[in-house]
């Protein structure tokens, strides 16, 4: 869909010059033809993501009409939604893209959630910038921000972006109104014939569309990745594309959780697909940094800070010197860096016929393998050590060491548990200590009878 690059001296006109690229006819929703496969045009991909979501909706404002879902259902579907995605067959299909440092990978999770009751003002862009910097979320091409508002507060319904600020790219899609959305369902975006597989049709009929923003970003997050000769995304081409649906609605699964979503492009088939058969799993050029998944908290209405672009310095000629001879100096040992420590990924595992399987569902009393694989820069004499807690519900369960050890020639820490902790959804998190060096990373797992 409409792609909105800029950097933080334009990102108070945001709206402005969405609204100016919508008139002039940016691509609608509505089946797209023509343009054969996806070309590459140099520019970088989104290797791995961690995808931060921004509910922004102060008092008064609502996702929903009346009857279709509450708020908070919405929102729990869509951080179900990207807890699900990674490491799917659907979200495979990005691995045949590339840019120069390689493919992408099927890694992408869910890095953290708020909700936002500050008033609406500025543009999208300032949102984003504002939130990850009260948050702390990372910017650059491993972080993916997703922003949620109300109908009709913004100009358009979706498009994905780019800003730059301080440096960094902030790459981020919104998805506003799936009620004007042509191409969100099969029968339109008409909430009363919709059949909706998860009971809320406002999800239901927005997932297509947050999924086309998020699909786009990840293969073409600067306006210089992959489109076809029409300058059509991954998405463009496949809109209103749903192949059959089951009789509750659904066309997809993840997690066992049911699904409607449209199609993605796929060079290798030449066509509008929902799954890609795995090709492996290549090795990553770079480390993500992500930022551990927390349940959806609240931000507290704050003031909007002006966001002031870094002025750029004018480089002066130094003036040629006269170089004269001077004492040998003392040499002054020059102080190492200070350790740090990474944490590349995080696996929960069991064991299906006696092999260690990856998992996001368990089995109450079955044995559960929880693995982190880290590197450590700088450790010196330094031995890192690393937790394991457990939640439910905001309450902590249990806290465990974990052991070290290599896994696949890696760093790991692992630890093996017998699940008795009852039914539900669980959040593991994951501490790696390193002198004064701390990483974090969370992951929720749901345990069934």
């Amino acid at each position: 869909m409409a792609k909105l690059i800029g950097s933080s001296r334009f990102v108070a006109a945001a709206s402005v010059i969405l609204a100016i690229m919508v008139a002039i006819g940016f691509p609608s929703r509505g089946t797209a033809t023509g343009g054969g496969n996806l070309t590459y045009h140099g520019g970088a991909v989104m290797h791995t993501t961690a995808v931060f979501l921004i509910f922004w909706l102060p008092p008064g404002y609502h996702y929903e009409l009346p009857g279709h879902g509450s708020d908070s259902s919405f929102e729990s579907l869509v951080e179900r939604y990207f807890f699900d995605v990674g490491g799917s067959s659907y979200y495979n299909i990005v691995t045949q893209y590339y840019d120069g440092s390689g493919p992408i990978q099927n890694v992408s999770d869910l890095g953290g959630a708020v909700v936002d009751t500050a008033p609406y003002s500025g543009s999208l862009g300032d949102e984003v910038v504002r939130v990850a910097q009260l948050q702390g979320w990372p910017g650059g091409l491993s972080s993916l921000f997703m922003i949620f508002t109300a109908p009709d507060v913004f100009a358009g319904n979706n498009f994905h972006g780019s800003i730059d600020h301080s440096g960094q790219h902030y790459v981020f899609g919104t998805f506003t109104n799936p009620y004007k959305c042509t191409g969100c369902g099969p029968g339109g975006n008409d909430p009363q014939v919709l059949l909706s597989p998860n009971g809320d049709t406002t999800f239901d009929l927005a997932l297509s569309g947050i999924a086309h923003e998020q699909f786009e970003a990840v293969t073409d997050p600067l306006g210089s990745g992959w489109t076809d000769s029409a300058s059509q995304e991954i998405a463009d081409k496949c809109v209103g594309d749903y192949q059959g649906t089951a009789a509750d609605g659904s066309n997809l699964v993840m997690n066992g959780h049911k699904y409607l979503t449209s199609k993605m492009w796929s060079n290798a088939a030449g066509a509008c697909m929902l799954s890609y058969p795995a090709i492996g799993t290549p090795t990553p050029t770079a480390t993500p940094t992500s930022t551990p998944a927390t349940p959806i908290r609240l931000i507290q209405p704050t003031a909007t800070p002006t966001i002031t672009p870094t002025p750029t310095a004018t480089q002066t000629p130094l003036p040629t010197a006269t170089l004269t001879p001077t004492p040998t100096a003392t040499p002054t040992a020059t102080p190492l860096p200070p350790p740090s420590v990474v944490i590349d990924g995080v696996r929960l595992r069991h064991t299906v016929r006696g092999q260690w399987q990856t998992t996001k569902t368990v089995r109450l009393h079955e044995r559960i393998d929880f693995l982190l694989m880290y590197h450590d820069v700088n450790p010196g004499s330094l031995l890192p050590s690393a937790t394991l807690s457990m939640t439910k519900n905001g309450k902590l369960l249990a806290t465990y060491a974990l052991k070290s050890e290599t896994y696949r020639g890696r760093q790991a820490f692992h630890r093996t548990l017998l699940f008795n902790r009852g039914v539900g959804t669980f959040f593991a998190h994951f501490r790696v200590a390193l002198g004064s060096a701390i990483a974090r990373r969370d992951r929720r797992f749901s345990v069934r009878r």
